[in-house]
């Protein structure tokens, strides 16, 4: 591995401990009119979730959990899934991978935990909207009118079913309350060095009794984010624009028997494009050695090989990535008419008329709970929703297709995407006041997906029948056992997975067709809890969870190798169509506790081991080919999510988070161009430089000991809060600060991008009881350090002579002003 200076981390880790201990946790100071700050309590000011089915104090769940309310969402600015997870430890959401811009391929991380093969069906962690799984578009949806958001780190397989592998998101909508409420906001901001575009965003939402048994609570959003970047024609890049609708209902049928319904229906547009950050290290001027083992994908026979980069004749990235200070803007956002492949065409007439993504997505819930006369209560819930988004990207990202001519030219490459789900549960649980206590259910699920492009295509139809169950015995008072499962029959159908032109007709392109992965496994966890009052629990827990795996595709792999005269895999049956079913083994040992009124924290330690972990090898074959095939890795994750509230004096407020994971690796890696390219090049027709003799076309990288792709060691968040009386109600000052460590952009602990603080700032007043007005800057000093990147790849326009990477631009700093006004 090459030899780079670690000073830089070793103090903004320092720097972050110091900053944030004794502790740190999420969130903020809400002023008067809003409830205060700490959490989303209840009359006892106890935190209230449903992470179990039930309500319950967040201490009293023994798992590791972050709560944030609508009010402190609002105090903190945030209106995405995206800019939540900045505050919350052990979880991570990105909008794109950064390979394709704007929120097409949105990526989702629970304790260093994520997938690097997207599949359907296989995906390590949950969103779910009223406790339905929101299986496509969650990235979109925008974050109003919410009770609450609970964000549940671990497997969470007995309570959440689908895709807990590693953890779920639970977004609680506001139900009507007993009294007629109307909360209305308006935002406007102004972008610095934006072309001056300007961000408004407006929200309004009415709710109350309609009858003595009848609530209803409809919210509306809509909202233009301005764009941070131009096209080189002066089109807008990064421009969004959303709007969303989202109704509750409730019906008390009897005092003992209720029924919800709950929804949403959000339409958006983006323009925005992956571009390209540039290498500047110019050949010669790389004095990294870069050491590591190939590992045949088909055999695992390890080859070690060393490659000594101040000899490449390329203009590569130097063991880093730069930050978005300069990049190659795509041409123009206007692309005229695109054409999805002949699978997809049934999306053509959605298509956007310039680079960018359309979206759209609703979705329906019925839930109703009974209680019996025994103490017993009865749940059901069904769903249904739809995810469509389709987009155009320019896959030169920026960079000309002649390298004598101005930069005016675009490959424009267009993709489409459609889910549907269907889910229904039903369960029982016994008295919660029982020395003894039980839960049993059921659960279905269907999934469709089709998702295409240019180069592939992907339809799968999944299904999956649970039965599931719990049990908790109180040992004594204060110590608990609980015992919970879930047994699943999962069924993965591949429709057509490979090369696109089959469902039209096209002889000639291969494809894996209808092929089926059934698996039944039951997913096990065990807890041990020591509760000596409400104020504290200590835990300790061991869970197995599992998920089903992902295409190799084998098929596809063999027909193009074969089309580039190498003969290396005649018989796809060798590897099969489908990766190992994945298995994750996790303990985890927990403290919650409050303090009196000025102190509440929690922290938990996690051991996590991944085994069958599907990993994307990408291999060129040529001037005009390459292919990837999936394989099998595993890997390991240890750390801990650290939150605290600290209120040492009236109207002050300490909030922050600190999560720590160390991942690493056990075997295996992915390929790419830069794997032939840069760290052992010689081995495609591409290679200019030293001549590396360590690979076969079926070889990738070893990622043995090495730490995953954007997986930051330490991220944390700091938020100060003060809030003083004036007549009117409270003055209120606030700061926050949101820190991403440093990661590598690849598997081979190679090229790394930095680590980075945002720093946000509010101030206002309550003018009346009922309004409130607040300035803002959010990212102050206008950090550029890339959020996400999705791979490095060859500069089209230069050939063989420079490297370039794929890059969601960062948002840059805005100023504005908010009116916030309730009734």
């Amino acid at each position: 591995m090459p030899k780079q200076a670690k000073s830089s981390s070793l103090l903004n880790s320092v720097a972050l401990i110091t900053l944030l201990t004794p502790a740190v946790a999420v969130t903020s100071i809400v002023p008067a009119f809003a409830q205060t700050a700490v959490e989303a309590q209840d009359a006892n000011d106890v935190i209230v979730v449903t992470a179990r089915g039930r309500e319950e104090s967040v201490i009293e769940v023994p798992v590791a959990i972050s709560v944030l309310s609508q009010d402190q969402l609002d105090a903190a600015g945030v209106s995405d899934i995206q800019n939540m997870s900045d505050y919350t430890p052990g979880f991570k959401f990105q909008n794109s991978d950064g390979q394709a811009g704007g929120r097409s391929s949105s990526a989702l991380q629970f304790r260093g935990i994520s997938q690097q093969v997207d599949s359907a069906a296989s995906r390590t962690g949950a969103v779910f909207y009223d406790g339905s799984y929101v299986s496509q578009g969650i990235g979109f949806i925008p974050m109003i009118d919410l009770e609450r958001v609970e964000v549940i780190k671990g497997p969470q397989n007995a309570y959440f079913a689908r895709n807990t592998f590693s953890g779920a998101v639970n977004f609680v909508p506001k139900e009507p309350g007993d009294e007629l409420e109307v909360n209305t906001e308006l935002e406007i901001g102004i972008g610095t060095g934006r072309g001056e575009q300007v961000s408004y965003r407006g929200v309004a939402a009415i709710g109350g009794p309609v009858t003595d048994t009848i609530g209803l609570r409809v919210a509306t959003t809509y909202e233009r984010k301005g764009a941070d970047y131009q096209y080189v024609n002066g089109d807008p890049n990064g421009e969004e624009n959303n709007f969303a609708i989202f109704g509750t209902a409730v019906f008390e049928v009897t005092p003992t028997f209720r029924v919800k319904a709950t929804g949403y229906y959000v339409d958006s547009e983006d323009t925005s494009n992956a571009q390209s950050v540039n290498a500047t290290v110019a050949p010669g001027d790389c004095n990294l050695i870069y050491s590591g083992s190939s590992i045949n994908g088909l055999t695992g026979e390890l080859t070690p090989f060393t490659t000594d980069l101040s000899q490449s004749t390329q203009t590569i990235f130097c063991g880093s990535i730069p930050d978005a200070s300069v990049f190659e803007a795509s041409a123009t956002g206007q692309t005229g008419n695109v054409s999805l492949n002949p699978d997809m065409a049934g999306f053509t007439s959605l298509m956007p008329d310039g680079l960018g993504n359309e979206y759209g997505a609703w979705r329906a819930n019925l839930s109703f709970d009974w209680e019996l006369g025994s103490g017993h209560i009865v749940k059901g819930l069904a769903s249904r929703g739809e995810a469509e988004l389709v987009g155009v990207q320019d896959f030169f990202y920026g960079e000309t297709g002649d390298p004598t001519a101005e930069s005016t030219f675009i490959f424009p490459s267009a993709l489409g995407n459609w889910t549907q789900d269907t889910f229904f549960e039903a369960r029982v649980a016994s008295d919660r006041a029982k020395r003894l206590r039980y839960e049993l259910g059921v659960s279905y699920y269907e999934q469709k997906y089709r998702n295409g492009n240019a180069f592939s295509t992907n339809f799968q139809d999944n299904e999956a029948i649970g039965i599931f169950g719990t049990v908790d015995f109180d040992i004594t008072e204060e110590l608990t056992i609980s015992a919970e499962g879930r047994w699943v029959d999962d069924k993965q159908t591949l429709v057509y997975v490979g090369a696109p032109g089959v469902a039209a007709g096209n002889p000639n392109a291969l494809a894996t067709i209808d092929a089926q992965n059934a698996y039944n496994d039951f997913m096990p966890r065990v807890i041990l809890s020591y509760s000596p009052h409400s104020d504290l629990n200590i835990y300790a827990s061991w869970s197995e969870s599992s998920l089903n795996s992902v295409a190799t595709n084998a098929t596809d792999f063999s027909r193009i190798t074969q089309d580039a005269g190498l003969d290396l895999l005649p018989d796809p049956s060798v590897i099969g169509d489908f990766t190992g079913i994945q298995r994750l083994t996790s303990y985890e040992f927990g403290v919650k506790q409050r303090l009196a009124d000025w102190l509440s924290y929690s922290i938990a330690a996690y051991y996590m081991e991944w085994d069958n972990q599907p990993f994307a090898n990408s291999f060129v074959l040529s001037t005009t080919s390459a292919t990837t095939l999936n394989l099998d890795g595993n890997s390991e994750y240890k750390g801990i999510d650290f939150e605290i509230t600290l209120k040492p004096f009236d109207g002050f407020q300490l909030m922050g988070s600190v999560g720590w994971v160390d991942a690493e690796l056990k075997e295996l890696g992915a390929a790419g161009s830069v794997t032939t390219q840069v760290l052992c090049p010689g081995t495609s027709a591409l290679t200019n430089g030293p001549i590396c003799t360590a690979f076969a076309t079926t070889s990738s990288i070893s990622g043995g000991g090495n730490q995953p792709a954007n997986v930051s060691e330490w991220t944390g968040a700091v938020s100060a809060s003060y809030a003083f009386p004036i007549p009117t109600g409270d003055l209120y000052v606030r700061a926050d600060a949101l820190y991403l460590g440093e990661r590598y952009q690849d598997n081979f602990a190679y090229n790394k991008i930095d680590d980075s603080w945002r720093v946000n700032l509010r101030a206002g007043a309550d003018v009346t009881e009922n309004f409130r007005v607040e300035a803002f800057v959010e990212n102050l000093f206008q950090d550029k350090t890339l959020s996400a990147a999705g791979n490095t790849g060859i500069a089209f326009g230069a050939a063989n002579t420079g490297r370039k990477a794929f890059a969601t631009l960062p948002e840059k700093r805005e100023v504005g002003f908010r009116l916030m006004a309730n009734f």
